[in-house]
Protein backbone atom coordinates (compact mmCIF):
# COMPACT_ATOMS: atom_id res chain seq x y z
CA UNK A 1 0.00 0.00 0.00
CA UNK A 2 1.22 3.36 -1.21
CA UNK A 3 0.99 4.30 3.27
CA UNK A 4 3.81 1.96 3.71
CA UNK A 5 5.66 2.66 0.60
CA UNK A 6 5.74 6.54 2.30
CA UNK A 7 6.31 5.17 5.63
CA UNK A 8 9.46 2.83 4.39
CA UNK A 9 10.73 5.90 2.47
CA UNK A 10 10.95 8.09 5.44
CA UNK A 11 12.34 5.88 8.04
CA UNK A 12 15.10 4.65 6.10
CA UNK A 13 15.75 8.25 4.95
CA UNK A 14 16.81 8.74 8.88
CA UNK A 15 18.53 5.01 9.66
CA UNK A 16 22.24 5.85 8.69
CA UNK A 17 22.06 8.45 11.33
CA UNK A 18 21.09 6.82 14.49
CA UNK A 19 21.11 4.40 16.53
CA UNK A 20 18.02 5.01 18.21
CA UNK A 21 15.12 6.38 15.56
CA UNK A 22 11.23 6.98 16.62
CA UNK A 23 8.40 8.44 14.55
CA UNK A 24 5.11 9.48 16.22
CA UNK A 25 2.51 10.11 13.90
CA UNK A 26 -0.89 11.06 13.45
CA UNK A 27 -2.91 10.57 10.10
CA UNK A 28 -5.56 12.47 9.25
CA UNK A 29 -9.37 10.94 8.66
CA UNK A 30 -9.29 9.22 5.76
CA UNK A 31 -5.50 9.96 5.60
CA UNK A 32 -3.49 7.59 2.62
CA UNK A 33 -1.49 6.73 6.06
CA UNK A 34 -3.56 4.98 7.75
CA UNK A 35 -6.61 4.67 5.89
CA UNK A 36 -10.05 4.16 7.75
CA UNK A 37 -11.21 1.91 10.62
CA UNK A 38 -12.40 -0.74 8.37
CA UNK A 39 -9.70 -0.14 5.80
CA UNK A 40 -6.23 1.00 7.04
CA UNK A 41 -3.38 1.08 4.42
CA UNK A 42 -1.01 0.54 7.27
CA UNK A 43 -0.78 -2.33 9.94
CA UNK A 44 1.10 -3.78 12.61
CA UNK A 45 1.63 -6.34 9.84
CA UNK A 46 2.29 -4.27 7.11
CA UNK A 47 4.50 -1.86 9.87
CA UNK A 48 7.26 -4.90 10.92
CA UNK A 49 8.95 -5.15 7.79
CA UNK A 50 9.33 -1.63 7.19
CA UNK A 51 11.46 -1.47 10.92
CA UNK A 52 13.04 -5.16 10.12
CA UNK A 53 16.80 -5.00 9.66
CA UNK A 54 17.68 -1.09 10.14
CA UNK A 55 20.13 -0.78 12.00
CA UNK A 56 19.67 0.08 15.65
CA UNK A 57 16.74 0.58 17.58
CA UNK A 58 13.37 1.26 15.92
CA UNK A 59 10.24 2.81 17.52
CA UNK A 60 7.19 3.74 14.96
CA UNK A 61 3.70 4.57 16.73
CA UNK A 62 0.90 5.96 14.78
CA UNK A 63 -2.67 7.24 15.54
CA UNK A 64 -5.63 8.62 13.82
CA UNK A 65 -7.85 11.62 14.42
CA UNK A 66 -10.66 10.02 13.83
CA UNK A 67 -9.89 6.59 16.27
CA UNK A 68 -9.31 9.10 19.21
CA UNK A 69 -5.51 9.79 20.83
CA UNK A 70 -4.20 6.62 21.84
CA UNK A 71 -1.68 5.17 19.40
CA UNK A 72 -3.56 2.78 16.72
CA UNK A 73 -0.32 1.32 15.06
CA UNK A 74 2.81 0.40 16.75
CA UNK A 75 6.03 -1.41 15.63
CA UNK A 76 9.74 -1.61 16.11
CA UNK A 77 11.42 -2.04 19.99
CA UNK A 78 11.43 1.73 20.67
CA UNK A 79 8.46 2.99 22.83
CA UNK A 80 10.65 5.80 24.49
CA UNK A 81 13.38 8.31 24.57
CA UNK A 82 14.74 11.63 24.92
CA UNK A 83 12.30 13.65 23.22
CA UNK A 84 15.14 16.44 21.95
CA UNK A 85 13.92 19.23 19.92
CA UNK A 86 10.78 17.55 19.39
CA UNK A 87 9.76 19.39 22.61
CA UNK A 88 9.89 22.43 21.01
CA UNK A 89 6.53 22.08 19.80
CA UNK A 90 4.59 22.66 23.43
CA UNK A 91 7.56 25.08 24.56
CA UNK A 92 6.40 27.03 21.40
CA UNK A 93 2.98 26.68 21.71
CA UNK A 94 3.16 27.82 25.35
CA UNK A 95 4.81 30.64 24.64
CA UNK A 96 2.69 31.94 21.46
CA UNK A 97 -0.52 31.47 23.91
CA UNK A 98 0.91 33.61 26.73
CA UNK A 99 2.09 36.17 24.82
CA UNK A 100 -0.15 36.14 21.36
CA UNK A 101 -0.05 39.55 20.32
CA UNK A 102 3.94 39.94 20.72
CA UNK A 103 5.79 39.76 17.39
CA UNK A 104 8.93 39.30 19.21
CA UNK A 105 7.22 36.14 20.12
CA UNK A 106 6.40 34.83 16.51
CA UNK A 107 9.47 35.17 15.28
CA UNK A 108 11.48 33.41 18.19
CA UNK A 109 8.46 30.76 17.55
CA UNK A 110 8.98 30.45 13.59
CA UNK A 111 12.90 30.04 14.45
CA UNK A 112 12.20 27.54 17.17
CA UNK A 113 10.12 25.37 14.66
CA UNK A 114 11.27 25.71 10.75
CA UNK A 115 14.89 25.83 12.40
CA UNK A 116 15.30 24.37 15.26
CA UNK A 117 17.29 27.43 16.40
CA UNK A 118 17.97 26.28 20.19
CA UNK A 119 18.64 29.65 21.22
CA UNK A 120 15.14 30.85 19.79
CA UNK A 121 13.02 28.20 22.10
CA UNK A 122 15.61 28.58 25.01
CA UNK A 123 14.24 32.52 24.96
CA UNK A 124 10.34 31.01 24.39
CA UNK A 125 10.85 29.12 27.62
CA UNK A 126 12.83 31.85 29.63
CA UNK A 127 10.13 34.48 28.29
CA UNK A 128 7.18 31.83 30.73
CA UNK A 129 9.11 33.34 34.10
CA UNK A 130 11.26 31.19 35.93
CA UNK A 131 12.72 28.09 35.46
CA UNK A 132 9.61 26.23 37.65
CA UNK A 133 7.08 28.46 36.63
CA UNK A 134 8.19 27.97 32.64
CA UNK A 135 7.96 24.47 32.88
CA UNK A 136 5.04 23.84 35.14
CA UNK A 137 3.07 26.73 31.87
CA UNK A 138 4.59 23.78 29.16
CA UNK A 139 3.47 20.97 31.54
CA UNK A 140 -0.02 22.31 31.65
CA UNK A 141 -0.26 22.32 27.72
CA UNK A 142 1.17 18.69 27.70
CA UNK A 143 -1.85 18.10 29.57
CA UNK A 144 -4.50 20.27 27.92
CA UNK A 145 -3.42 18.19 25.15
CA UNK A 146 -4.11 14.46 26.46
CA UNK A 147 -0.37 14.07 27.83
CA UNK A 148 -0.94 13.91 31.38
CA UNK A 149 1.87 11.59 32.60
CA UNK A 150 4.90 14.14 30.57
CA UNK A 151 7.01 16.28 32.76
CA UNK A 152 9.67 18.31 31.52
CA UNK A 153 12.90 18.80 32.64
CA UNK A 154 13.38 22.68 34.12
CA UNK A 155 16.11 24.60 32.02
CA UNK A 156 16.27 22.31 29.83
CA UNK A 157 13.43 20.33 28.14
CA UNK A 158 14.70 18.34 25.21
CA UNK A 159 16.36 16.34 27.67
CA UNK A 160 13.07 14.97 28.94
CA UNK A 161 12.04 11.41 28.59
CA UNK A 162 9.39 11.45 25.84
CA UNK A 163 6.88 8.06 25.36
CA UNK A 164 5.66 7.19 21.75
CA UNK A 165 2.33 7.18 22.91
CA UNK A 166 1.84 10.36 24.31
CA UNK A 167 3.87 11.74 21.61
CA UNK A 168 0.73 10.39 19.56
CA UNK A 169 -1.48 11.41 22.14
CA UNK A 170 -0.38 15.17 22.17
CA UNK A 171 -0.12 15.49 18.26
CA UNK A 172 -3.71 14.45 18.01
CA UNK A 173 -5.15 16.99 20.25
CA UNK A 174 -2.59 19.31 18.27
CA UNK A 175 -4.34 18.25 15.13
CA UNK A 176 -7.41 20.24 15.88
CA UNK A 177 -6.66 22.51 19.10
CA UNK A 178 -7.92 25.94 18.54
CA UNK A 179 -5.80 28.09 20.42
CA UNK A 180 -3.15 30.79 18.43
CA UNK A 181 -0.38 28.73 19.46
CA UNK A 182 -1.47 25.48 18.26
CA UNK A 183 -2.46 27.37 14.75
CA UNK A 184 0.69 29.01 14.44
CA UNK A 185 2.33 25.72 15.21
CA UNK A 186 1.02 23.58 12.80
CA UNK A 187 1.45 26.18 10.24
CA UNK A 188 5.31 26.01 10.79
CA UNK A 189 5.22 22.60 11.27
CA UNK A 190 4.02 22.81 7.53
CA UNK A 191 7.45 25.30 6.78
CA UNK A 192 10.28 23.36 8.00
CA UNK A 193 13.29 24.26 6.34
CA UNK A 194 14.93 22.11 3.74
CA UNK A 195 17.84 20.55 6.18
CA UNK A 196 15.34 20.13 8.80
CA UNK A 197 13.15 18.04 6.55
CA UNK A 198 13.98 14.28 6.97
CA UNK A 199 11.96 10.86 8.02
CA UNK A 200 8.65 12.55 8.03
CA UNK A 201 9.47 15.84 5.99
CA UNK A 202 9.77 13.62 2.53
CA UNK A 203 5.95 12.74 3.77
CA UNK A 204 3.99 14.79 0.99
CA UNK A 205 1.73 17.27 2.96
CA UNK A 206 3.24 16.46 6.38
CA UNK A 207 3.24 18.88 9.56
CA UNK A 208 6.30 17.78 11.43
CA UNK A 209 9.40 18.46 13.63
CA UNK A 210 12.48 16.82 14.61
CA UNK A 211 15.14 16.87 16.63
CA UNK A 212 18.60 14.40 17.75
CA UNK A 213 20.93 14.59 19.94
CA UNK A 214 23.94 11.86 21.67
CA UNK A 215 23.77 10.11 24.80
CA UNK A 216 26.42 9.20 27.36
CA UNK A 217 27.94 6.84 24.96
CA UNK A 218 28.06 8.42 21.79
CA UNK A 219 24.51 7.06 20.18
CA UNK A 220 22.35 9.00 19.03
CA UNK A 221 18.70 9.39 19.20
CA UNK A 222 16.34 10.50 16.67
CA UNK A 223 12.97 11.68 17.04
CA UNK A 224 10.02 13.36 15.12
CA UNK A 225 6.38 13.78 15.24
CA UNK A 226 3.95 14.93 12.83
CA UNK A 227 0.82 14.22 11.03
CA UNK A 228 0.05 13.36 7.43
CA UNK A 229 -3.35 15.31 6.19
Amino acid sequence: PEGTRTMRRAVRWSAPLVALLTFALVAASGSSAIGSSTTPRLTNRTLAPVVRGIPGLVGVSIGNDRLGTAPQLFAGTMRSGTGWSTTKVPVTITALNHFPHSAHIQKLAARAITLSDNDAAHALLTSLGSSSASIRAVDATLSRFGDQRTSFRPVHPGLSTWTLAEQVRFTSRLACAPSFGATRVRYLMHHVISWESWGLGTWPGAAFKGGWGPDAYGRYTVRQIGRSE
